[in-house]
């Protein structure tokens, strides 16, 4: 009975799940072709963290265009397209999943931190 209920709890967080081991990801700015391809391993595992850190942000997300395409690309084929905006140093940044673009995720200022050094 316990686990049950332990498992139902593990479900309702709501960040975004990690579908598999992830073999690169890909940004690129929406205005112009530069695109930073990641395929280290630390690199893999910083964007694995920002992304799970992810706080679903409640309410129809209307979000204008983005500055940003993430796409995560699996070992296995499979892809996920993200879009992303990011802020300012100290501020908090939003992506979407593009399955959901109802669905709006912050991450905190450590990891926008983060992000900027990738984009840089």
């Amino acid at each position: 009975e316990n686990k049950i209920k332990q498992q139902s709890e593990i479900e309702e967080v709501p960040t975004l799940k990690i579908q598999g081991k992830i073999k690169e990801v890909s940004i690129t700015k929406t205005k112009g072709s530069n695109k930073i391809v990641l395929e280290d391993s630390s690199s893999i595992e910083t964007l694995k963290t920002i992304i799970m850190s992810g706080i679903k942000v409640n309410g129809i997300a209307d979000m204008t265009n983005p500055e940003y395409y993430m796409n995560i690309i699996y070992e296995n084929g499979n892809v996920q397209y993200f879009h992303l905006w990011i802020n300012e140093k100290g501020e908090t940044s939003t992506f979407i999943n593009t399955e959901d673009t109802h669905t709006a995720y912050t991450v905190g200022k450590e990891m926008t931190e983060k992000l900027i050094e990738f984009i840089k």
